[in-house]
């Protein structure tokens, strides 16, 4: 506890507006340490609860590329079963890049063939993962004729934006937790 908040709280509740306040919370001023080990609890709760909601999505991830492959496998033979295999194939290999972007933050250098180097990120595994999401949709909506296998085929696409979506809120609560650093205050000093 600050020395100043020790000394004098009526000031400090006359700062944040007294008794007039329809706030109950009272207003503390936090010295340079407490805001430092605020801002560290705040970062450790933020990893934590991105830990988990990676963790959550992924399982979910991994249990619809068993359903997508489950059915890839028992997909009954006809004159449509390549169509529908490849097109379950795909979907299997879109939901595997949706789930690598949202786990990973990927910069990888790989040598193919003597001083040709290929680079790998994030933004290229999405990329190719649009490229099979629009192909599975063009392929489904051209070539197969029930409405639900249509949804069903479109369960990546929902994947690939939720991916999108949660990466984005968790890189963006990261940058205004990074933010928070910048501003704190030195009220002692004051």
């Amino acid at each position: 506890m600050s020395r100043l908040r020790k000394f004098n709280n009526t000031v400090l509740q006359s700062v944040k507006g007294g008794a007039d306040s329809d706030d109950e919370t009272p207003f503390h001023p936090l010295d340079t340490e407490e805001q430092e080990e605020f801002i560290s609890d705040l970062e450790l709760r933020n990893l934590a609860a991105n830990n988990q909601l990676i963790g959550f999505l992924s399982v979910g991830y991994v249990v619809c590329c068993g359903v997508f492959l489950w059915l890839v496998v028992n997909v009954r033979s006809g004159s449509k079963s390549p169509i529908y295999r490849r097109l379950l194939l795909f979907c299997v290999n879109s939901i595997v890049c949706s789930l690598i972007a949202l786990r990973y933050e990927i910069i990888k250098d790989f040598k193919l063939v003597g001083s040709i180097k290929m680079r790998v990120t994030n933004h290229k595994i999405n990329a190719v993962n649009s490229v099979l999401l629009m192909l599975i949709s063009w392929e489904a909506s051209d070539k197969v004729d029930r409405l639900g296998l249509q949804i069903l085929l479109h369960v990546p696409l929902v994947l690939f934006g939720l991916s999108l979506v949660s990466r984005r809120w968790m890189d963006d609560l990261d940058s205004e937790i990074g933010g928070l650093r910048g501003l704190k205050y030195k009220f002692k000093n004051v």
